[in-house]
């Protein structure tokens, strides 16, 4: 199969850091095919939880990570069930 002009054959891989009950950036902007890895940095316990996404939800503790590949293009805003100020968005072009 010969891939699309749009096609990512090259995938990133980004950060989020989670401190001071904030993700840090709030907004994102990837590529499909790009991944997200979200650390914990904070001394309690956050989750990511998906708004609307068929995604995994997950709950990070002090120095863990959480790793998400997006395949799909779209706009999809995630939260902390813990701390209602938490939120985030990943945009996938």
């Amino acid at each position: 199969m010969i891939p699309e002009p749009t096609d990512n054959l090259d995938p990133d891989v980004h950060t989020v850091i989670i401190e001071l009950n904030r993700y840090m950036p709030e907004e994102l902007h990837i590529k499909r095919r790009d991944s997200v890895i979200w650390k914990n940095n904070d001394n309690r316990l956050h989750t990511i939880t998906w708004a609307a996404a068929d995604f995994e939800n997950a709950e990070i503790a002090l120095n863990q990570t959480h790793e998400q590949v997006f395949d799909d293009r779209g706009t999809y805003y995630y939260f902390c069930n813990f701390h209602d100020n938490m939120r985030g968005v990943i945009y996938v072009e």
